[in-house]
């Protein structure tokens, strides 16, 4: 099998990856072709552990994911509102691969907000002359 080969240069460095992926020619056909049913997952790991997967969350969706640190494996997750999980209730499952990437996307994505409220430059500057205040007030920000 043939992999992105970004994922084994990471590999050899030691670096980890988590991530979707969109339809590529480095993937393997067998991942890219098959066809599943709601809340299923199917994959392929290489020797060096690289995986490739493809899950289907809803009727009309397939999320193909690529990871160095992961399994091809399911977790129970908590309802929405943050409460235990029920034995009276069914419970979801999500890929791990999943469940790993979205957590590590909120930290970005509420970083980016606050950033966008700190900016106290103006429409009217030049671009050349706001990167060094932006840069000082993002450093500022990732500092707290």
């Amino acid at each position: 099998m043939r992999f992105i080969p970004l994922a084994r240069k990471l590999l050899m460095r030691k670096t980890h990856l988590v991530g979707t992926i969109k339809n590529r020619k480095y993937l393997p056909k067998e991942v890219l072709n098959r066809k599943l049913n709601v809340s299923e997952l199917y994959g392929l790991e290489t020797a060096e552990g690289i995986v490739v997967s493809k899950w289907k969350p809803k009727k009309n969706k397939d999320v193909l994911m690529l990871s160095i640190l992961h399994d091809l494996e399911m977790s129970p997750v908590p309802n929405k509102r943050g409460r235990q999980i029920l034995p009276e209730l069914p419970v979801r499952v999500k890929p791990t691969v999943v469940l790993d990437y979205n957590n590590g996307k909120i930290g970005i994505d509420k970083s980016d907000q606050m950033s966008s409220y700190s900016t106290s430059i103006r429409k009217g500057v030049k671009w050349y002359r706001k990167v060094p205040s932006h840069q000082n007030s993002f450093a500022r920000l990732s500092r707290y």
